[in-house]
């Protein structure tokens, strides 16, 4: 099985999980539950909010996850990943999809509010709310497999975001900060 994006690579230096979750995010295989990358993709927020299984298999990490079935990275999976054009394209599209959930946009340099913003925070927005998790995940993610410009302008979005909304993200700010990628020397001043 090869991706549709015309992506080659040795499978055999990869492990199994490696290359399911390859496959999965390039379009050429289903997730451990049946569903497409496209069915995913095309999920409406009530779907996105209530299933807890897929944002492992859209944000994929080099760590363990609590969900059991979700396959880890490593090496080679990493730069595998980050050299197949279908799954960079994909990632893009997981991460543009869950900013709309939360009411967002990338708008080619920075993480800007959509009109629906405060409606849809009141999903997420709230204090030690699983969706931080989820957002963890989404920056380190993002870091690990070449999109880090996106990843910054998300966290600079959320830094932005916890000078007004800091009794509801409180110390998630430190997490999603070390996500990123980014040492305590990018605190704000004002903290």
């Amino acid at each position: 099985m090869e991706c549709s994006d015309g992506f080659k690579t040795d499978w055999a230096d990869l492990q199994e999980g490696e290359r399911h979750l390859i496959l999965f995010n390039c379009g050429a295989k289903a997730d451990t539950e049946g569903r497409s990358i496209e069915e995913i993709l095309a999920w409406k927020p009530n779907q996105l909010e209530f299933t807890h299984d897929y944002i492992q298999w859209i944000f994929p990490l080099d760590e363990k996850s609590d969900y059991a079935h979700s396959p880890i990275l490593e090496e080679n999976g990493i730069m595998n990943f980050s050299k197949s054009l279908g799954c960079q394209k994909n990632i893009v599209r997981s991460f543009d999809m869950m900013l709309d959930f939360y009411g967002l946009r990338h708008d080619g340099t920075k993480v800007v509010r959509l009109d629906s913003f405060d409606e849809r925070k009141k999903r997420w927005l709230e204090r030690e709310n699983h969706n931080f998790l989820r957002i963890t995940r989404m920056l380190k993610s993002l870091i690990l497999l070449g999109q880090e410009k996106r990843a910054l302008a998300f966290w600079h979005f959320l830094d932005r975001l916890s000078i007004t909304e800091f009794r509801k993200i409180g110390s998630s700010i430190s997490h999603w900060r070390a996500a990123a990628g980014l040492s305590d020397e990018h605190k704000p001043v004002w903290r």
